[in-house]
């Protein structure tokens, strides 16, 4: 009862925050639509002006579905840094709350905000670029699965980002390359599902061009995000008693 509190908690502050600045919401969606198009101008040059409505609509998935799973892998580390900053770090630790339930509930609490930004950014780029794109409700299960694992792996990065307090270089560009792999197919590999995050994100490109994935492919996606999540979750806890020791929060 009190994680759902917690999440609750969280989606309103998520909701205070756009009401608060607008138009930096309204900026970041105009910032985000002209990236894709930088993007897509860079195919064309690549491709000779080559390059499908299939070729875009991947293109376009692709870029939203890897805004998603950046935002869920930033979130834990990018509280980690702005609470240290603020010096919040410490009350957040002491707080009632195990701070991986802190996390999860901020990004999740953010998440449904996130996706409602996403789709206005892809729908109005569908429009500019005159594409279309049958959405489906098999597109729903593989994008839960990618935001857990998304999660994931966030709090694998949030374990070094709480001992160190500074993931502003190095930690934003290695994040970046995750778009690597939401751009992968699907492959009937076992090793394939020891990838993070491109298990499930495969199949919400399969299902955003009519593929129907069954659970022969959506537990093993399923069961992968969930093993980055737990052993996120396992990490985090374990660098929490390293900077316990060293003091960096709490105390003895």
């Amino acid at each position: 009862m009190n994680s759902l509190l917690l999440f609750r908690i969280e989606f309103i502050r998520s909701l205070w925050e756009i009401k608060r600045n607008p138009f930096q919401t309204v900026f970041g969606i105009v910032g985000l639509g002209a990236i894709f198009y930088l993007i897509l101008a860079a195919g064309r040059v690549i491709s000779n002006n080559q390059q499908t409505s299939a070729g875009i609509a991947s293109l376009l998935i692709n870029y939203t579905l890897g805004m998603i799973v950046l935002f869920q892998v930033s979130s834990p580390s990018s509280v980690i840094r702005a609470e240290s900053k603020n010096g919040m770090m410490e009350h957040l630790y002491l707080s009632q709350f195990n701070l991986v339930t802190i996390f999860t509930a901020r990004a999740l609490g953010s998440l449904l905000i996130n996706l409602i930004q996403m789709v206005i950014l892809i729908s109005g780029l569908l429009l500019l670029t005159g594409t279309t794109l049958e959405w489906s409700v098999h597109m729903i299960l593989p994008l839960l699965s990618a935001v857990i694992g998304a999660l994931g792996l966030g709090l694998w990065y949030a374990s070094l980002a709480i001992l160190i307090k500074d993931n502003s270089g190095l930690f934003t560009l290695s994040q970046f390359a995750l778009f690597a792999l939401v751009g992968l197919p699907v492959i009937k590999k076992f090793w394939f599902y020891f990838i993070p995050i491109a298990p499930s994100t495969s199949l919400v490109n399969w299902a955003a061009f009519g593929g129907k994935p069954d659970w022969e492919f959506l537990l093993p996606a399923f069961l992968n995000s969930l093993g980055y999540y737990i052993v996120g979750a396992w990490l985090f806890q374990h660098a929490l008693i390293i900077a316990k020791r060293k003091g960096i929060v709490g105390h003895e």
